[in-house]
């Protein structure tokens, strides 16, 4: 009964290995943490199974066994393995809903976030020197004895000095994660003689220690490195996972048979090998994972109630999760071979008469699991532990992922051996991975790293969604000109709501917005992250497109006019923020960032790193040139125009002034406002001759047809600005502009080329980076009303005047605006 439920197991997990097969390569099958734990799943629990029930033991090498290996009726021994495969069952479902095999163009919106690697080496010199220097310490130290045995009192896992070599062994980790992450990149002979003589000192450290846990550690590593980077190699990673399962124990299969009498005599041992292989061999190999037996016995003391709900309520995994940090020598009577100790104690009573047992055996995921939690609990954790392998797996195919993420998938994998016999041990591994991938790829990149994996594995992050292309635009109730022209504009099918923008008018300033004193709101004085939870009707696979916006959840694209739009322009709430918008924005879910412009890129990189400046391209807003000729212009009746709800934060009154000038010298000149004037300048601008006001309350198009395609030159002279889109739609029609050197308005008029610009007398700008006035509108205003614009007031007047003499400049700018939009501009 059992060898057959045993093997109607195996035949399930069988048909789900052909499924991978079917949808992904067999060296990404293979290469697989799951399948890796599935493996040893089996020996766990139907081989074991199936040896208890055959009375397959073996208690005179380790008398311990006996107890552990004791006979249980049939029945709670296919309880147990029926409950096992049903923890496994979970753990694939978890795995499935995280792992998605990754294709050569799935990861082209994925940026590498590449790390340093001379910092790299230095780490893993540091880390090597201490090894070395606690290995000396080591063999200096007196020797003491363990069963009978004299070994030095800190080796066999002992002692704080033996954490160090360990440590390099992880750091080596790191260093061929880093490889892995350039696997388009040719190894150097130099790089090829550092990996062999990081491995050397692995293999030093592991004889030193007498461990061959970190010599198989390295060697597993080394291997997957060249199975990523040749992958016509994966029948290597096949032969690891058999050595690292049936390696130590066919080994100590035949030290047994040889002291069991056949010592010297080949001939006996050679005819009698096949009778002792059930006997030995295979008992040898599931005595590392005796997960049927503890289960079983697991099922036979506990009530419902604790099968249920657990036995200690988790406090045996803090308990197993720290005991591996902890040195012998400070606690003397820690366990040589340690599992759940209070689980151990809990089991097998007997063994704790005459105190703390001296050696306890794995107690297997599943017993942990249930002791800790019960089984529904466990069934739970069974998923998250399933979507981390998931995770992990997808990780290590990713080309996009960065060197700290492959490391960690990397050291994941090698743990699966351990978290097969005992789940809590999971905590202990990410402790020792976070030390040595610090030093090696800085604080930010490692928590980042653990904060994004641990996300996504309890779902509030990611999901699968690499190489996705459909969008989701993140339905805004304020929606400028230039972010409805994204949404009409991207790629029909595959955006799932392009509804958001039909027969909606771009939202703009009323005049009593414009004209009253502006008032700072509570989210102005209180710094805050703009940080969005993921619309519900989005799915889950789309990418969530959002303005100035961070997504808590998923996959998402951002746009931005400037690096200061995610605290609400708050520069401030920038600064003490600065760790969070960096993590969420280095985030694999952050798929895009899409800059406005160069000048936002640029102040990107200075105020986020250049880690997520390689995340960010420069997105023009959406503009065609209106007109496919510019028009030619004659004569010195030159037409004017300016654009803007907010008068004097946009230079309005120097404008005023210049014009006024302009008029008496040039008569024929006309200006067009289109604007919310302020009270105060009514009466100048009725003494004005040829100045025309209009309410700007008109529709974009209506602005266009009446306005910009009749004018001869368009004015911004603007102190405060992040871009400047009239600036781009005068140019669509062929305008010549002057304006301010404000943030972006270099990179649409140059100077001399197509227009004239100015330098501003105050701005909200030092270069890339906010002014005092920054985001202050009121401030601006006042400081506008009491500065002396004199200087400024006469540039302006020069250069129109310029454009009023010189019609023939007028006709090559308004040319070359038009080319510069075709150019630059219109296929962005």
């Amino acid at each position: 009964m059992i060898s057959a439920l045993g093997l109607v197991i195996c035949v399930l997990m069988a048909i789900a290995f052909a499924k991978d097969l079917h949808r992904a390569r067999a060296v990404q099958v293979v290469l697989s943490p799951f399948w890796y734990f599935s493996f040893l799943f089996i020996i766990a629990f139907p081989l074991r199974a199936h040896l208890i029930v055959n009375d397959v033991v073996l208690t005179q090498v380790f008398p311990l066994q006996e107890v552990a290996s004791k006979h249980y009726p049939v029945e709670f021994i296919a309880t147990a393995l029926v409950l096992s495969f049903l923890f496994w069952l979970f753990i694939y479902w978890g795995r499935c809903q995280t792992v998605a095999f990754i294709k050569e163009h799935d990861t082209d919106t994925i940026h590498t976030r590449k790390p340093q690697e001379k910092r790299i080496l230095a780490g893993l010199a540091l880390l090597a020197g201490l090894a070395l220097l606690a290995l000396w310490m080591i063999n200096q130290a007196p020797s003491t004895s363990f069963g009978g045995v004299e070994y030095q009192l800190s080796r066999k896992g002992g002692g704080a000095l033996w954490v160090l070599p360990e440590l390099f062994v992880w750091g080596a980790l790191g260093y061929v994660a880093w490889w892995i992450s350039q696997r388009e990149t040719p190894m150097a002979w130099k790089t090829q003689l550092i990996l062999g003589a990081v491995f050397l000192i692995c293999v030093t450290v592991s004889m030193e220690l007498y461990t061959r846990r970190l010599i198989a550690a390295a060697a597993f590593a080394y291997a997957i490195l060249l199975v990523m980077r040749r992958p016509r190699f994966w029948p290597l990673i096949v032969i690891f996972v058999l050595a690292t399962v049936l390696g130590a124990p066919f080994l100590d299969f035949l030290r047994a048979s040889y002291k069991l009498g056949w010592e010297g005599n080949f001939e006996k041992w050679s005819l009698d090998v096949t009778a002792i292989f059930g006997d030995l061999l295979l008992y040898r190999v599931s005595g590392a994972f005796e997960g049927a037996g503890h289960f079983a016995r697991f099922l036979e003391n506990a009530t419902i109630a604790q099968l249920l709900f657990g036995i200690d309520h988790g406090q045996s995994w803090l308990f197993n999760s720290g005991l591996g940090l902890v040195p012998r020598g400070v606690w003397a009577d820690k366990p040589l071979v340690y599992g759940g100790m209070s689980q151990f104690q809990w089991l097998y009573p007997e063994l704790f008469k005459e105190g703390m047992a001296r050696a306890s055996v794995p107690m297997s995921f599943a017993v942990d699991f249930s002791f800790g939690f019960g089984l529904l609990f466990g069934c739970a954790l069974a998923v998250v532990f399933g979507r981390l392998m998931g995770v992990m797996e997808r990780t290590l195919w990713d080309r996009g992922a960065h060197a700290a993420q492959i490391a960690l998938a990397l050291f994941i994998y090698l743990f699966v051996f351990n978290w097969v016999r005992g789940g809590s041990i999971i905590i202990q591994s990410i402790a020792l991975y976070a030390i040595p991938m610090m030093l090696m790829f800085g604080v930010r990149n490692t928590l980042n790293t653990l904060l994004s994996t641990t996300g996504e594995v309890v779902g509030l992050t990611g999901g699968d969604w690499r190489g996705t292309t459909h969008v989701y635009f993140y339905p805004h109730n304020y929606l400028r000109e230039r972010q409805l022209d994204t949404i009409r504009f991207w790629n029909k099918t595959k955006t799932l709501n392009p509804e958001i923008a039909e027969n909606r008018p771009g939202a703009n300033v009323t005049r009593d917005q414009a004209l009253r004193t502006s008032r700072k709101s509570w989210k102005s004085h209180i710094p805050l992250v703009n940080i969005k939870c993921r619309p519900k009707h989005a799915p889950k696979n789309a990418a969530v497109y959002v303005w100035g916006g961070l997504i808590a959840k998923g996959p998402y694209i951002v746009d931005i006019d400037n690096p200061y739009a995610f605290t609400g322009y708050n520069v401030v709430a920038v600064k003490l923020f600065k760790f969070i918008i960096q993590a969420y924005l280095e985030s694999p879910r952050c798929l895009q960032i899409r800059c406005m412009s160069k000048a936002c890129l640029n102040g990107m990189r200075t105020e986020y790193g250049a880690n997520v400046a390689q995340k960010c391209l420069v997105s023009y807003p959406h503009i065609r040139p209106a007109i496919s000729t510019a028009k030619t212009q004659s004569g010195m009746h030159c037409k004017f125009l300016f654009i803007s709800t907010q008068f004097e934060i946009k230079g309005g009154a120097a404008l005023l002034n210049a014009f006024e000038r302009i008029q008496k010298a040039y008569p024929d000149t006309t200006l067009d406002l289109v604007t919310h004037l302020p009270d105060r300048f009514q009466r100048q601008a009725q003494t004005i001759s040829n100045l025309r006001i209009h309410a700007a309350d008109l529709t974009r198009e209506e602005v266009a047809e009446r306005f910009i395609a009749n004018a001869d030159v368009l004015l911004h002279p603007t102190y405060m600005d992040s871009f400047g889109m009239v600036v781009l739609e005068a140019m669509a029609y062929g305008l010549p502009v002057i304006a301010t050197d404000v943030y972006a308005l270099a990179e649409m008029v140059e100077d001399d080329f197509n227009g004239f610009l100015l330098p501003p007398p105050l701005s909200s700008w030092s270069g890339t980076q906010p002014s005092p006035l920054f985001s202050d509108v009121n401030q601006t205003c006042e400081m506008s009303r009491t500065m002396d614009t004199s200087q400024f007031e006469n540039a302006l007047y020069t250069a129109m005047a310029t454009m009023i003499e010189k019609p023939d400049f007028r006709t090559q700018a308004g040319a070359r605006s038009l080319e510069l939009v075709r150019e630059r501009f219109a296929n962005v």
